[in-house]
């Protein structure tokens, strides 16, 4: 019997030395596991968030050299439809502009004028410049010099000359540059024919070109004009003229935080007026900072931190029998609380991995669709989100085209209806429609139906169960007023002024409940504003909101 006794008494100390080191190597093992799962899906998210913010630092580039060049198409319509313009007019003209306060970033604007012809188009033309306001002492310096000497000008001029389209010249040294830091400078032109119009080949382009009307540019100056107003940038970016990257080419180049290295980049060309510039795109440290991957590091010491204290714990079990168990159910505590912190997490990013990691062929079981059906749940709201950020950021920029139309005030309300009838037989909210007189209103068929679908969604979205929802339509002289009403939870006085704001919710508690973007109804607003319409509303809290949409009446001469 000792002998049986003796042999599991050596074991047990021999394995309960061991235990320890186990334990640690699991809790390591967990630990790691965590850390790669994690450093993926921060490394996937912060890609994402660097490539919005290209995205946004880029359009931002492109919007303002745009809106310089309807600047200019302006001044040249001035010189196109007169035969002479007098230095005083021309100043008046750009005063109304007011250059710093609209167009920060732009040296000036002038007139050049054709002194000598070469219908070759060679370089024995020359160019003086006659006007360049406002009249600093900066562009005082570039009176009357001739553009067409300098090579890189003159490959500009020559283009917006033979196109009649404006040019962009490449990197250059402004002649403006007589005092101050000197910065890298470059052009944009615009022809002005003699006529109304561009003449339509090239022969008589160049014979009948009168000048350019053009803008200097300071670099350095653009872009803070165009950038300067960030508190926090979350990208910086080098830009350079022409294809090569180089610093014979920079251009601008944002300031580098001293030893930053970057954890994100990206080069893109960007073309304006014929001009191809290249930028280089990088994070800056308090984009990376704000990111998730730091997550990666503190998931990673909490990691340490819990294997080591489950390394003492088991190493003290394994020594005494008392303090083991006073230190067992400690550890018991903090694991049952433990594991369901991180239980919930690992399994939904190990479940997901799982899913998307076999790609198996052949049709889903029950539970690969359920997993499915949550995945596309929340891609169809993230996609929401998405375009009601985009469409609010096209319309901020003026990129959305309008195309009007007589449309049938029934037909368009049906056709909504019928794309928000599921969304609001699931709720459990009746919709009825209360007619209307058969009007047409003049607009955009397709905007017109998105508003409908903000205003009916909204609607079922703040209205509970058993509720309703009302839609009825009436002439109001040259107007069409289109009511939308339900019998929700309304609007609280102080939120109704800003409710056509944009990310403003009704009530941010609402939010966990009836998620959304905030953007519905500040694009249902410009929306029709930009159709010559309104939109109002009336609520009260628990008596409902009603929202009338009004829009001009279609003129039945044309039909």
């Amino acid at each position: 019997m000792e002998r049986e006794d003796a042999a599991p008494a050596s074991v047990r100390p021999a394995t309960s030395g061991r235990a320890p080191w186990m334990v640690l190597a699991a809790s390591l093992l967990l630990t790691c596991a965590a850390a790669a799962l994690t450093a993926m899906g921060a490394r996937s998210h912060d890609n994402e968030r660097f490539e919005n913010a290209v995205q946004s630092a880029g359009d931002r580039i492109r919007a303002r050299l745009e809106v310089y060049l309807t600047a200019l198409r302006g001044a040249a319509a001035l010189f196109a439809s007169q035969d002479s313009v007098a230095p005083e007019a021309f100043r008046r003209y750009v005063d109304r502009l007011d250059l710093q306060r609209h167009y920060p970033g732009i040296q000036g604007v002038g007139w050049t004028v054709r002194l000598r012809a070469d219908t070759s188009g060679g370089a024995a033309e020359a160019y003086e410049i006659r006007f360049l306001e406002p009249l600093d002492r900066r562009n005082r310096a570039a009176i009357g010099y001739d553009m067409y000497s300098d090579s890189t000008r003159r490959a500009a001029m020559a283009r917006a000359r033979d196109t009649g389209m404006p040019a962009m010249s490449g990197r250059v040294r402004l002649v403006q540059e007589i005092f101050g830091p000197e910065q890298a400078g470059f052009l944009l032109y615009v022809p002005v024919y003699e006529g109304s119009r561009t003449p339509p080949t090239l022969a008589t382009r160049r014979a009948r070109l009168r000048g350019f009307v053009y803008a200097p540019f300071r670099a350095d100056d653009l872009f803070a004009g165009i950038f300067g107003t960030e508190a926090e940038p979350r990208v910086s970016f080098a830009v350079h003229d022409g294809a090569r990257a180089d610093s014979a080419s920079l251009l601008h180049a944002s300031p580098i935080e001293p030893g930053h290295r970057a954890s994100f980049e990206h080069v893109e060309s960007l073309e304006t007026a014929g001009r191809r510039w290249t930028v280089r795109y990088a994070s800056v440290r308090g984009f990376e900072e704000g990111g998730r991957e730091p997550l990666v590091a503190m998931i990673f010491l909490a990691g340490l931190v819990v294997s080591t204290w489950l390394f003492l714990l088991a190493r003290a079990q394994s020594r005494a029998r008392s303090a083991a168990e006073e230190a067992n159910r400690a550890k018991s505590a903090f694991l049952a609380t433990m594991s369901h912190e991180l239980r919930t997490p690992l399994n939904a990013i190990a479940g997901y991995v799982d899913l998307l990691d076999m790609e198996l062929p052949g049709p889903l079981n029950v539970r690969q669709r359920a997993y499915l059906d949550r995945i596309q749940r929340a891609q169809h709201h993230l996609l929401g989100v998405i375009n009601d950020v985009l469409s609010f950021a096209k319309l901020e920029a003026g990129h959305v085209a309008l195309q009007r139309s007589d449309v049938p005030v029934p037909v368009v309300i049906a056709e909504a209806e019928a794309l928000i009838a599921t969304q609001a037989a699931t709720a459990g909210v009746r919709f009825r429609d209360d007619g209307g007189p058969p009007v047409s209103v003049r607009a955009d068929p397709e905007k017109l139906r998105q508003i409908l679908i903000n205003l009916f969604t909204n609607a079922v979205k703040f209205t509970n169960a058993g509720g309703s929802v009302m839609v009825r339509w009436r002439a109001e002289g040259a107007q069409v007023a289109i009511e939308v009403e339900d019998t929700g939870i309304g609007i609280p006085p102080d939120r109704l002024p800003h409710i056509f704001e944009p990310f403003v919710q009704v009530d941010a508690d609402l939010t966990r409940i009836r998620q959304g973007s905030g953007l519905g109804l500040a694009i249902s607003a410009e929306l029709a504003h930009r159709m010559g319409g309104t939109l109002d509303v009336r609520s009260a809290v628990g008596a409902g909101s009603t929202f009338t949409l009004s829009l001009p009446a279609a003129d039945p001469r044309r039909s």
